[in-house]
């Protein structure tokens, strides 16, 4: 594998075993042009979190290269909506994966405003990637979020979007 992958190449959480509980929710991950490329469909629950974290391993497992920077662009789609429960998982896995060896220089994540949970998920998460000082982004265009991860994985760390929807507050 040369670390580029095509649209056949990807990860979904459903790969992966799960709780008790049917999980509510998926993530998709591809890798392409040193981006993971998500694409999540909420709402989530704990079961499905559980899953995005086992896909999170393998995806960085499969493509990541150590000494390169890499990003992540993320497109919601359905609903943002997650349960405490879920969002507690995400919020620990998050913190074990930044404890580990990683190169993740910037998140920019795509969604309409009027998706569903969103407003409400919004500065719970924002609040989540500060304290971990890794750059988060809200974009409602594609391009401008690509745009962004690319100056971000080059080294440009200016926190502002151009779409006037900075995920960074203090910016």
């Amino acid at each position: 594998m040369t670390g580029m992958a095509d649209d056949r190449d990807e990860i979904s959480s459903l790969d992966f075993p799960c709780g008790a509980f049917p999980a509510h929710g998926e993530f998709r991950v591809r890798f392409q042009d040193g981006l993971f490329r998500w694409t999540n469909r909420g709402p989530f629950n704990a079961e499905a979190l559980q899953q995005f974290d086992q896909a999170r391993k393998a995806a960085f497992a499969r493509w990541c290269r150590m000494q390169e920077p890499v990003a992540a662009v993320v497109e919601w789609r359905e609903s943002a909506l997650m349960s405490q429960d879920a969002f507690d998982l995400y919020r620990q896995g998050l913190e074990r994966f930044l404890a580990s060896p990683h190169q993740l220089r910037a998140v920019a994540w795509v969604a309409p405003q009027e998706l569903e949970g969103m407003r409400f998920m919004r500065q719970r998460f924002i609040d989540l990637f500060e304290h971990h000082q890794l750059p988060l982004q809200l974009f409602e265009s594609l391009a401008e979020a690509l745009t962004w991860v690319a100056a971000m994985q080059r080294g440009k760390h200016s926190p502002s979007a151009s779409s006037g929807q900075a995920g960074r507050t203090n910016a």
